[in-house]
């Protein structure tokens, strides 16, 4: 439904919960009661429905053109990813890195079209009934692979809207096998007609398939000349950060004639560190694979705004380089690096200063044009890798499956001059400073949540020791099960290739399967210990297991049917949620009769820890990855039996 309407159609479910959770006192004038909630609910849902005025905030890239005169909402879409919206104004282009040379080359302007919104984030144009002139792909930046193979077989990593299956194809491509992994855009594609995008589709050289690019690579049966990811398909969704990391660049290496072209777009709008990052990914892939003297493989040229980072698996010869350096100077973009690549002899076009975060200054030289990106290139192949990467202000290590967030190059022990910078830092690193903050604020919370309690009943509070070992078996508890989920949901968003489904697939399981974990441990109040034992072990065991062997498992499974994959998440989920679901009512069980007024606080404090994991979780995962995540679930859990809260001279069977 319309999320600025969600929050009405939620107030008939709560108020259904209040009726059936009454307290004893108001059990008796139930019918009143009922009554003064119908009307409260009533008033409560008129007042959302008329007086609603909520709207896309205004730094939402839809807030413009949803405001422009003339503007007309083509289609909504309403789905579990999001609210989606189709757009026709005068402001919507396809979106594409331009030469300012375009005339002198006889290019046409690119096409206007529609634009396709999600949640107010734009992700990518759609194109309009009628035709239009594709000589506007020779001006276009991330035409030059195709120069360099022709004639090729390709495979697109995300087709901008389509446009890419059409451009491909204006360049000589024989063969087009394109991938459109997100549900949206694939039945948005697939509902195309009476347009050069709809006619391109429907090509006998075009297969279109709804799959994500490790799917692809991971079977490795076709080989292609160029493997060409589109510009905006890193937005388009959250699992397509797996098409960035280490491993993705290697299975495009694998499925990459021994001639063929890897091209890869990265953003310099904001920083040059993201282009650094990704080449030092690149660099890794390629060492990984056993390729040698990577800098003889790789091609760097861009615009003011936007690069193409060019790979191959055998390194270039002079004839390819010239063909580079013949494109860019014809488009005014900018060689960056190539191999053999002299400063002094190459011209820069477009201005790109080398800055200083710390100091806000411009390090490079005034009296003439520099190329930050060329000179910070020139230092990642240099003798001097290792100390560039670590002394760098951001981290540049490369993405990775187990690290496989694209935008996370900030660093925590540089947290207090990126505060003071703040203003500087691009909106998608905002993320790790978000997760920082509500880590303080949910430490300050558990701490009045530990103490108050202590306070108040300090008279009739258990044994220090038995106090103390509560704190770390409930505090445990809560960190280690949400590190575990986290871990999980991460994994079947990249197995499943859909964040949301894998969310939902994780959460739900973990619910069931806890759920029933907690019912039978009351077999085990007898001897409460060894149940514990028993959970404890099973999630010890589990962790190992999963570290040596969930990801081949997974990329071995990347092709099966989708609701294999739900029974494969469920397999997995099962034997470890049971176990999580028995240390919970166990450790509850001790807080009975003269200790039963710190139940709420056992409870609140398991619940505060449960916030506390959240951010700490996700500030591992950018920092060290996510199997040190795992990891500290496996020495959370093994110190949640050793903290069992049974004091000396208490019974501890």
């Amino acid at each position: 439904m319309h999320p600025f309407t969600l929050l009405a159609a939620l107030l008939p479910l709560l108020a259904v919960a209040a009726l059936y959770h009454q307290p004893q006192p108001v059990r008796v004038r139930r019918k009143r009661v009922a009554v003064f909630l119908i009307a409260l609910v009533a008033i409560c849902e008129v007042g959302l429905l008329m007086f609603n005025r909520a709207d896309f905030n205004e730094y939402k890239a839809i807030y413009p053109p949803l405001h422009v005169q003339g503007n007309r909402v083509v289609q909504e879409i309403r789905s579990p990813r999001g609210y989606f919206l189709v757009l026709d104004n005068f402001t919507e282009r396809l979106d594409t890195d331009f030469s300012n040379n375009a005339a002198m080359l006889g290019a046409a302007a690119p096409p206007l079209t529609y634009g396709l919104y999600n949640d107010g984030n734009r992700l990518t144009s759609l194109p309009k009934p009628g035709d239009y002139k594709e000589s506007y792909v020779r001006a276009a930046l991330d035409s030059f692979a195709y120069q360099l193979r022709p004639s090729a077989s390709v495979l697109l990593i995300g087709t901008r809207g389509g446009f890419r299956v059409r451009e491909a194809l204006a360049l000589g491509a024989t063969s087009v096998t394109a991938l459109e992994p997100d549900d949206t855009l694939y039945a948005l594609l697939r509902a195309q007609h009476d347009n050069p995008v709809a006619k391109a589709l429907a090509d006998a050289r075009v297969q279109l398939l709804h799959v994500s690019p490790a799917m692809l690579t991971a079977a490795g049966e076709q080989r292609f000349d160029v493997v060409d990811i589109a510009s905006d398909f890193l937005s388009q969704a959250d699992a397509n950060k797996f098409a960035f990391t280490v491993e993705a660049v290697q299975g495009y290496l694998r499925v990459l004639k021994d001639d063929g072209v890897l091209s890869i777009p990265v953003s310099i709008r904001e920083f040059t560190v993201y282009a650094v990052k990704m080449l030092e990914t690149v660099r890794t892939a390629l060492a990984g694979a056993g390729i040698a003297s990577a800098q003889d493989r790789i091609l760097i040229y861009r615009s003011s705004w936007n690069v193409r980072i060019v790979v191959s698996p055998r390194p270039f010869t002079t004839t390819e380089i010239a063909r580079l350096r013949d494109f860019a100077g014809k488009r005014s973009f900018d060689t960056s690096y190539f191999p053999g690549i002299n400063p002094a002899k190459v011209e820069v076009w477009n201005d790109l200063p080398l800055v200083s975060f710390e100091s806000e200054t411009i390090l490079s030289s005034d009296d003439q044009a520099s190329d930050a990106l060329r000179d910070e290139t020139l230092r990642l192949f240099s003798p001097d890798h290792d100390v560039f990467v670590r002394g760098h202000f951001f981290n540049v290590e490369p993405a990775t499956r187990d690290r496989p967030l694209f935008f996370s190059v900030l660093r925590i022990s540089e947290l207090k001059t990126v505060l003071k910078k703040i203003a500087l830092i691009p909106r998608e690193e905002l993320g790790l400073l978000i997760n920082v903050a509500v880590l303080v604020q949910s430490v300050l919370i558990a701490v009045a949540i530990l103490g108050l309690p202590l306070i108040r009943w300090r008279a009739h509070r258990p044994k220090t020791e038995a106090l103390l070992k509560a704190v770390l078996y409930f505090a445990g508890l809560g960190v280690g099960f949400l590190c575990l989920e986290i871990y999980l949901i991460e994994k079947a968003s990249f197995f499943l290739n859909d964040r949301t489904y894998g969310f939902a697939v994780v959460i739900a399981a973990m619910l069931i399967f806890s759920g029933l974990g907690s019912y039978l441990s009351e077999r085990h109040l007898a001897h409460p210990r060894r149940g514990l034992a028993l959970a404890c072990g099973i999630v010890v065991v589990w962790v190992m297991a999963v570290w040596a062997f969930l990801d081949p498992l997974l990329l071995a499974l990347l092709a099966a049917p989708t609701a294999l994959k739900w029974l494969v998440l469920l397999a997995v989920i099962a034997p470890l949620s049971v176990a999580l679901g028995f240390p919970f009512p166990l450790g509850l069980y001790l807080f009975r009769g003269d200790r039963s007024h710190f139940l709420p606080w056992a409870w609140s404090l398991n619940g505060a820890f449960s916030v506390i994991a959240t951010p700490l979780a996700n500030v591992l995962a950018v920092t060290v990855g996510y199997k040190i995540v795992l990891a500290l679930s496996a020495a959370l859990y093994a110190l949640v039996f050793v903290a069992y809260p049974v004091a000396r001279g208490e019974n501890r069977i």
